[in-house]
């Protein structure tokens, strides 16, 4: 994308997206009709983004930067929402 675009793209949607989450997060710790719901979305979420950038390791290396401290607290994020699943 030329010029800032790409940034601005790249800013709205991932700030966008961080920011969502962050309210559902928010509501569901709030609201305890809500709160297995946040749970279940937080299990999906991270496992998610847990497993594709296990894969993207697993195609570049670990030499990722930041990239490797995010992907450590994703994993303890992922494993903890399916220890509370499971409760």
């Amino acid at each position: 994308m030329p010029g800032n675009q790409g940034f601005a793209e790249y800013v709205a949607v991932y700030g966008g997206l961080e920011f969502g989450v962050g309210v559902f997060f928010l509501l569901s710790a709030l609201h305890p009709t809500l709160s297995r719901a946040g749970v279940i979305f937080g299990a999906c979420f991270y496992l998610g983004i847990f497993v594709f950038r296990t894969i993207a390791i697993a195609q570049v290396g670990t030499d990722i930067g930041s990239g490797l401290n995010f992907y450590i607290a994703e994993g303890i994020l992922a494993a903890w929402s399916v220890v509370l699943l499971r409760r």
